[in-house]
């Protein structure tokens, strides 16, 4: 059934995928894509670089962005309709881990995770993170913790902490 995996087709799919295997991806916020249909019949809620009805409609290069209202400067292969001017290295766009495919929108179905989906969690779908894996809670103060291996420093964490 489109929008649906796993035994019985019991799983919808993860936003932003949507359809048969969840193979497509909605351009549209969360509470507007169908898991079977993808965008609803909306110009309201389209994702940076997308408008008209079901968000179908794409900025022309070399516009980008809200409303299209941004100019990339870089060729067309390499600006992003949502971002702008994309990195590559010998011409392959560089998705950060748990995202793939064109424009790095994709990202891995649980229960897998990592650089090109490779890695898998052995924890509950909600601990699972797409691009580290397992998260660990601490019960007693329910603080997230993160544990990443070989990445750069943040910038910037945000904890949250519940007593």
């Amino acid at each position: 059934m489109p929008g649906y995996s796993g035994v019985n087709c019991s799983l919808p799919c993860p936003y932003p995928s949507y359809g048969v295997d969840c193979q497509q991806i909605c351009n549209c916020i969360q509470d507007l894509c169908d898991v079977s249909k993808g965008c609803m019949n909306s110009n309201k809620g389209c994702m940076p670089g997308y408008s008209g009805v079901n968000c179908s409609l794409q900025c022309p290069y070399p516009s980008y962005g809200v409303n299209c209202q941004k100019i990339c400067n870089c060729i067309q292969e390499l600006c992003d309709v949502s971002t702008g001017c994309q990195q590559t290295t010998t011409a392959h766009t560089i998705c950060i881990s748990g995202y793939f495919g064109r424009y790095c929108r994709a990202r891995c179905i649980y229960p897998y995770y990592g650089e090109e989906c490779e890695a898998q969690c052995n924890c509950s779908e909600s601990m699972c993170d797409v691009t580290i894996g397992c998260t660990a809670v601490d019960e007693e103060t329910e603080i997230v913790a993160l544990v990443i291996f070989g990445m750069p420093r943040p910038k910037s964490v945000t904890v949250r902490i519940t007593m």
